[in-house]
């Protein structure tokens, strides 16, 4: 799979307990909409072209448990709201 993170990312499932997008091609930035899928636990976008930051609207997932991102593009600090 290749291509930015749609925004409309935010409208799949409020139930979405978990999104996996491992070893792929997927580049632009994390949406800050993620943070509308109040029931994620497993965030792992690992092995991709991600950069940009991590967006603060994660750290209103209160049941988010696991957040992998390594080998990415990424940069900053990780957000104190995470």
């Amino acid at each position: 799979l290749g291509g930015d993170l749609p925004t409309s990312i935010a409208n799949l499932s409020r139930n979405l307990t978990s999104l996996e997008f491992q070893t792929n091609f997927i580049s632009g930035s994390i949406p800050r909409e993620i943070g509308n899928l109040i029931s994620l636990q497993s965030l792992i976008l690992e092995e991709n072209r991600l950069g940009g930051t991590l967006p603060t609207s994660l750290g209103k997932l209160s049941d988010l448990g696991v957040i992998s991102v390594f080998s990415n593009r990424m940069s900053g600090e990780i957000p104190s709201a995470i």
